[in-house]
């Protein structure tokens, strides 16, 4: 195996036995729980949802009992001797479990530490960029993964399936490690990439970036600590991306693939239909053969995903049959264009998209999927910084739905409260609403239910738009 020297210091032994993950509910923290647990640690898991009465442990966040991990309220946690932990990025400098292993000595390590710990010594495949990357990352997971060969994988999000393997994390044990790699809070430079897929830069995290330059040279820094034996896979149809390799790596080797039939790419990609079980799609190769294949996915962003991750794996030395058979029985991830069921007549959908790209790409996806139906969209803008620097994009994606209902922002790592919240969802619908679309804010998940509810319509198609609190809401108009 040919990669970068990792440091001695470095290793996997360097992460002790007894952790405690504080924040595991998220789905990073989950993913990151089931990996330690393969590896042979002892897991303990705690997050302020379980102190709630109403979040049984023993319910949807149980990680069974075939896996080595224990959940705790923030109140149990405290009474356990961990060796070390390992907090998500929502968890506060201040927050008990965190000032209690600081007194006493206990290591305190992000997320992104502890994965580029683990996965030390193995060839890391690092899917970094703005947008695709927990789906890119599952799907070159899956086209890697045979009955032989079995990769370590972190991916921040849940695959779709059974609760027994929808974690998005696995130890492995083959040499690859394929990691989704996140740009905030410099995660991804604690990483060793010997290959790097780069989806496209776009304009994003603006509580860390103070400018695009910075952001691109986050990316710079990142692609400069690869390995100069490994991959770097990029898209074409990115001119950002573009850009940045031929100016600051003009003597650097990359493959890129576009859907744009960018003539300088190598690999081409064309649509040729959709079906009731997703996309069939064209993958010409640099020789020139062009290939069908078909992915259980829908919209142009899904299939720009799967090419993606179809290019790094034949370069990673998977056949084109298999990459053709294992696309096609990729199972997805939850929160991707879910579908959620039905009720009163209305199809309910759900994602993860929080970005005015992402907004876009999924309402014109569904727009294509469900033509002459009226399409709602329910969307919590997540972060204020977010809302007020990309304002006028999300505003040109919201108008492709014909109604809108628009939550509290949800704040995530900002330190604002729930009236300030609320209040900026406000002028945000009044402003949509001026803008030629009918906008009504409400005021949480319960208010959305109710809505949906009272005011929709048989043959609706109801979209949920969102990182934060906004899919719950599907739990509610199922009650």
């Amino acid at each position: 195996m040919q990669g970068m020297q990792v440091p001695s210091s470095i290793s996997i032994e360097t992460i002790p036995q007894r952790c405690l993950l504080v924040g595991v509910a998220g789905a990073g923290m989950r993913a990151l729980a089931a990996v330690l647990s393969e590896s042979g640690r002892t897991v303990f898991g705690t997050d302020a949802l379980f102190d709630s009465p109403h979040v049984p442990l023993s319910g949807p966040f149980d990680f069974g009992r075939d896996r080595n991990v224990q959940l705790l309220t923030t109140q149990a946690a405290k009474g356990i001797l961990a060796d070390v932990c390992i907090c998500s990025a929502a968890i506060p400098a201040d927050h008990s479990l965190r000032k209690q292993a600081v007194a006493n000595g206990i290591p305190v390590m992000s997320l992104a530490t502890a994965l580029g710990r683990v996965f030390a010594g193995r060839r890391q495949v690092c899917v970094a960029g703005t947008h695709g990357k927990s789906t890119t990352t599952a799907l070159l997971s899956w086209l890697l993964t045979t009955p032989d060969h079995q990769p370590g994988y972190f991916v921040g999000a849940q695959w779709a399936g059974p609760e027994d393997s929808s974690f998005g994390g696995r130890f492995g044990q083959s040499e690859f490690a394929v990691i989704e790699s996140c740009e905030f809070a410099d995660s991804m430079m604690q990483f060793s990439p010997n290959d790097v897929l780069l989806t496209g830069i776009d304009g994003d995290h603006f509580d860390w970036f103070a400018s695009p330059g910075d952001e691109d040279e986050a990316f710079v820094r990142f692609i400069s600590s690869q390995s100069s034996h490994g991959q770097l896979v990029a898209n074409a149809d990115c001119g950002r991306s573009m850009r940045l390799l031929r100016a600051r790596f003009p003597r650097r080797h990359y493959c890129t693939w576009s859907m744009m039939e960018h003539p300088a790419a190598d690999w081409h990609v064309r649509i040729l239909q959709t079906t009731a079980t997703g996309t069939q799609f064209e993958l010409r190769r640099p020789d020139g053969v062009a290939e069908q294949l078909s992915v259980p996915l829908y919209g142009k962003h899904n299939v720009s995903n799967a090419a993606a991750a179809a290019v790094m794996a034949s370069g990673l030395g998977v056949t084109h049959q298999d990459v053709t058979s294992r696309v096609a029985t990729f199972p997805g991830l939850r929160r991707r264009l879910q579908h959620r069921g039905s009720v009163e007549g209305q199809t309910l959908i759900d994602d993860y998209a929080h970005h005015p790209t992402a907004v876009r790409g999924v309402l014109q996806t569904l727009r294509e999927m469900y033509p002459n139906r009226r399409l709602r969209a329910v969307f919590e803008p997540h972060q204020l910084s977010r809302l007020q620097k990309c304002r006028s994009a999300f505003l040109e994606g919201l108008r492709l739905a014909d109604d809108i209902l628009i939550l509290p922002v949800f704040p995530a790592r900002e330190q604002f409260d729930v009236p300030v919240c609320l209040r900026a969802s406000r002028q945000f619908a009044a402003e949509i609403t001026a803008d030629g679309t009918s906008a009504t804010c409400v005021d949480g998940v319960h208010s959305a239910a109710s809505a949906i509810r009272s005011t929709g319509r048989p043959g609706d198609v109801v979209i949920t738009l969102g990182a934060g609190n906004v899919c719950q809401i599907h739990d509610e108009v199922h009650r």
